[in-house]
């Protein structure tokens, strides 16, 4: 599973690279205060196979406590909302903020406005807004050099836990110091949001 990992993000890197000048597009954050790094506790492509169906995390996780307000992050109107549960959302546009309790003042169709509109609020027992930035089946990172949350400051460097070859697709890790033939690179990395002690993302 590593290597989907690793095949993902390496995937994502590439097409980062080469995207229109709108993955530039940079926005503040979704909580207050709204133009400050906050910390970040579900990374962009995280592997989760913690539930009964395991995926690559579609957004980030920022934490907050419950019933914080959520606001838009842009200008639009609002295109999609789901009011019960604990994955209620409210979907604008190209944007998605999934387990707050949406305003009952907001239907779809309504405009919204970046940093005024507030979407809801973080709903009970969540503890953090699930921020996606792109439509179902095209999500991207939003936290990108130029672009997306901003601002973004993370002086902690990830930490390399392990980096391993394979003789692909066969599994085998290499055991000499030489390797040749197919090679699968897998690796495990910690990123750390914060000082020891804090909340981790794992990756």
């Amino acid at each position: 599973m590593l290597a989907k990992t690793f095949k993902a993000i390496a995937t994502l890197a590439v097409i980062l690279a080469f995207a229109a000048p709108s993955a530039l597009t940079q926005y503040a954050w979704p909580i207050e205060p709204l133009h400050e790094s906050h910390e970040i506790t579900g990374t962009f492509c995280e592997y989760r196979d913690t539930g009964s169906a395991p995926h690559f995390h579609n957004a980030v996780d920022i934490p907050k406590p419950d019933g914080q307000p959520v606001y838009s992050v842009t200008d639009g109107r609002v295109t999609a909302m789901a009011r019960s549960g604990y994955n209620a959302y409210v979907r604008v546009q190209n944007f998605a903020y999934v387990h707050i309790k949406p305003s009952p003042a907001l239907s779809i169709g309504d405009s919204v406005y970046a940093g005024k509109t507030v979407l809801g609020t973080i709903y009970p027992s969540a503890g953090h807004v699930h921020f996606v930035d792109g439509y179902v089946g095209s999500e991207r990172q939003p936290l990108r050099q130029n672009g997306g949350l901003t601002p973004y400051v993370d002086p902690w460097p990830p930490v390399i836990k392990t980096v391993r070859f394979l003789l692909g697709p066969t599994g085998q890790e290499f055991t000499g110091r030489r390797i040749s033939g197919p090679v699968e690179i897998t690796f495990r990395v910690r990123e750390a949001n914060g000082p020891p002690g804090t909340l981790e993302s794992r990756l």
